[in-house]
């Protein structure tokens, strides 16, 4: 069962993936209409899109299930994600930006839309694991103040991996 502390480090995860990853994080950041419930406002572009930025929007979605996995104790896998409800709706919107890419281009193999959607996995697990410290502030913000502006975000993590040097 999902609590407001799950929530927390889910949407985390979410903006530091956005800003870690190089997507953008929207200056709305995390808002949190209730102590359990939230979103985070990720940048999206409408030119430019290229499989690479695809993949790393996909681990954008995936970071948020990835840092709740890590948060739980859960393992984070393709079979989690596609299990557990709290996480599904990631995990088909990652797999939908990988999909509508390859669909535009002419291309949409199974084969390698599985082997984009594993990258984008793992990539998500590498941004989590590599600034878990980050993510656990913005979390605990995150459960202070019910809106967290990107600006707000920046400077934590700016805080945060100034004290960790």
């Amino acid at each position: 069962m999902e609590s407001c502390e799950d929530v927390g480090y889910h949407e985390a995860g979410h903006a530091i993936g956005a800003i870690k990853l190089k997507i953008g994080l929207d200056s709305k950041g995390i808002q949190r209409q209730s102590p359990c419930d939230g979103m985070t406002y990720v940048q999206e572009l409408h030119e430019g899109r290229n499989e690479e930025w695809c993949i790393r929007r996909a681990a954008v979605k995936l970071s948020g299930p990835a840092a709740e996995c890590r948060y739980r104790n859960q393992f984070y896998s393709f079979e989690t994600l596609a299990s557990e409800p709290h996480y599904f709706g990631d995990y088909k919107e990652a797999e939908q930006i990988l999909q509508s890419y390859h669909s535009q281009v002419g291309s949409p193999n199974p084969l390698r839309l599985e082997e984009l959607l594993l990258t984008a996995l793992k990539l998500a697990e590498e941004v989590v694991s590599d600034n878990w410290h980050v993510i656990k502030e913005v979390a605990r913000a995150s459960q202070q103040e019910p809106r967290l502006t990107a600006e707000k975000i920046l400077s934590i993590i700016h805080t945060a991996e100034g004290s960790s040097v």
